[in-house]
C-alpha cells in the first residue's frame, strides 16, 4: 500500500511538470478539480502513510491525531502539492 500512495503523491507534481515542458503552460493558466475525496473527519491512516505524504507533501494542516491515531484530509493534502507546484490557490476548485 505505502508503493502506491508514493507514486500517486509524485503524480500530480509530475503532471504539472509536464504540462509546462511539453505544452509551454503556465502556472497560472492551470486550473484544478478536485471531485470527492476522502476527508480528514474518517480516513484513518497509520504512521508509515502519514509520514510518507509528509516527507512528500511537506508539512500542512492536512492530518490531525485523535486518540493515538492519524486522519488524513486527502483535499487538502493535495491542495498544499499544488501551492508548492506553482499553482495558484484561486486555480483550485475543491468540489
Amino acid at each position: 500500500m505505502l508503493v502506491g500512495v508514493e507514486l500517486h503523491l509524485k503524480l500530480q507534481k509530475k503532471t504539472i511538470e509536464k504540462m509546462k515542458k511539453y505544452f509551454n503552460s503556465r502556472s497560472e493558466d492551470i486550473f484544478i478539480a478536485i471531485g470527492p475525496s476522502i476527508r480528514g473527519c474518517c480516513y484513518e491512516v497509520g504512521s508509515e502513510v502519514k509520514n510518507a505524504v509528509c516527507k512528500a507533501t511537506g508539512e500542512g494542516n492536512y492530518y490531525t491525531k485523535k486518540n493515538k491515531h492519524y486522519y488524513l484530509d486527502l483535499v487538502l493534502a493535495n491542495l498544499v502539492q499544488l501551492k508548492t507546484s506553482g499553482i495558484p490557490e484561486k486555480n483550485n476548485m475543491d468540489f
